[in-house]
């Protein structure tokens, strides 16, 4: 299982729609009720650490849920590394 990424929330047109918040909270319930049974590839946290980049592919808009193109290889490596260890 995979944490739900974070956003920009300073970028969100309708102030109030999503929380970080409430992301954060959802990742540890999640993260939680799975007991340790699955894997749980905590990208927000990894994120937060490393730095993200939000903003659409194919315009210029940053609407502060999208990521950058960079950004979504990072996470695609990042993931491939926690399985890939995970495995062993």
């Amino acid at each position: 299982y995979m944490s739900v990424n974070p956003i920009n929330e300073s970028m969100l047109y309708k102030k109030g729609s999503r929380r970080e918040s409430d992301i954060e909270l959802f990742n540890r319930i999640l993260q939680k009720e799975l007991k340790g049974k699955y894997t749980f590839i905590d990208t927000n946290t990894w994120m937060y650490e490393n730095g993200f980049s939000t903003g659409r592919l194919e315009t210029d808009i940053d609407d502060g849920v999208h990521y950058t193109a960079k950004t979504y290889k990072r996470i695609y490596n990042y993931c491939l590394k926690r399985i890939n260890s995970a495995s062993v």
